[in-house]
C-alpha cells in the first residue's frame, strides 16, 4: 500500500573533483529491521510508542509518545541504550553539562533536485516512480555572523510526558556499524562486490536496543518496553567505468535486483561514493556524493 512507504529523506552533497576521475567508486545499501516480525500500524490498544531516529551518519535519538488519557511518567535512571558491543548507557546524566545555542544571521540560496531519476535509475515504475517523480529536495549554503550563549543544565531522572503528548529522551547515541562512514570504510577495505540480504538477529553484524520505563499510575507502578534492531542487510557494489563514464545505474539496478523492496525498509541507506562524470545527461548528473536515507524505526507497547 502507498500509505505504507516509509517517509523518504535525501540529502544530495555536491563536491568539486578533478576532471580525472576518481577510483573506487561504488554504489552501498544497508537496512535495518526491528527483531519484532508484528510490528505493523500502532493498533488503538497500545500505551507508548517508542521512535528511533537513526541518521545516515549512525546517530541514535529516541522520542516517546503517551497514547494514552493519563500522565505518563519516564523513569530515566531506568532506561537505557544498549549498543553492538553489548554495553548499556543510561539516560540519565547526573554530571553537570552545558549546552550550547548558536544564532545565525544568514542569507542562503537553493537549488531544487527532482528525485525521479532515482526511480528511473532503480526501474521503479508505475505509482511508486510518480510518488518519487513528485519528490524535491532543497540545498542551501549560509553565510554571516554567528552569536553563541551557554546554559548550564542538570540531567532530570524523570520527565512527564501530558496525554497524547510526546517527547525526546534527551541524549543521542551513536551507533557503530551503520551509516556512510561505516559504508565508505567498508567499500575500501573490501573492494569487491559484496552482497548479503538475509542477516538474522543471531548473525547480523550490528545490533542494538532501548529499554524505556514507564508509569502511567502516577509512579506506584513501572511497566518497560524493550526494543531490538539488527541490520539485515549490507551491500556494496562496484561501479564499471566505460569511455571515461561511471556505470552507477548499472550498480543500482544491481542492488535493486537483490532486493526489490530495499525502498521499502523502515531503515535504509542507499549510498553514492565519489564518482565524476563530464556528461551531464549522465545520472545523477554532476552531483558528485548522494544519500538516500529512510530513517525511522518504531515499536509500540
Amino acid at each position: 500500500m502507498l500509505r505504507k512507504l516509509p517517509l523518504l529523506l535525501v540529502c544530495i552533497n555536491c563536491l568539486i573533483l578533478s576532471s580525472c576521475g576518481v577510483a573506487n567508486v561504488s554504489v552501498s545499501y544497508q537496512s535495518i529491521r526491528n527483531e519484532r516480525t508484528d510490528i505493523s500500524e500502532t493498533p488503538s490498544t497500545a500505551e507508548i510508542l517508542v521512535v528511533c531516529s537513526v541518521s545516515h551518519d549512525g546517530d541514535l535519538n529516541v522520542f516517546v509518545k503517551n497514547l494514552t488519557e493519563e500522565i505518563m511518567l519516564i523513569d530515566r535512571t531506568q532506561s537505557f541504550y544498549l549498543d553492538p558491543n553489548g554495553t548499556s548507557t543510561i539516560y540519565y546524566d547526573p554530571t553537570i553539562k552545558t549546552e550550547t545555542v548558536t544564532n545565525i544571521s544568514t542569507q542562503g540560496s537553493a537549488a531544487s533536485v527532482n528525485l525521479g531519476a532515482l526511480g528511473k535509475a532503480l526501474g521503479v515504475g508505475g505509482s511508486v516512480g510518480q510518488i518519487l517523480n513528485g519528490v524535491n529536495v532543497g540545498g542551501s549554503s549560509t553565510n554571516g555572523v554567528s552569536v553563541t550563549n551557554a546554559t548550564y543544565i542538570v540531567d532530570q531522572p524523570s520527565i512527564s510526558i501530558a496525554p497524547k503528548g510526546q517527547t525526546s529522551m534527551g541524549r543521542t547515541f551513536h551507533i557503530a556499524n551503520i551509516g556512510r562512514r561505516f559504508l565508505r570504510d567498508f567499500e575500501r577495505l573490501s573492494g569487491k562486490e559484496f552482497i548479503k540480504t538475509d542477516f538474522t538477529s543471531h548473525d547480523s553484524y550490528c545490533k542494538f536496543g532501548v529499554c524505556i520505563t514507564y508509569s502511567t499510575d502516577g509512579g506506584k507502578t513501572y511497566k518497560k518496553i524493550v526494543s531490538n534492531y539488527y541490520a539485515n542487510s549490507l551491500m556494496s557494489v562496484p561501479v564499471k567505468e566505460e569511455n571515461k563514464e561511471f556505470k552507477v545505474n548499472d550498480a543500482l539496478r544491481k542492488i535493486y535486483s537483490q532486493n526489490v523492496d530495499a525502498l521499502n525498509e523502515k531503515w535504509f541507506l542507499l549510498f553514492f561514493d565519489r564518482y565524476y562524470n563530464s556528461n551531464p545527461n549522465f545520472y545523477p548528473e554532476n552531483y558528485h556524493r548522494g544519500i538516500y536515507n529512510s530513517n525511522i524505526l518504531y515499536d509500540y507497547q
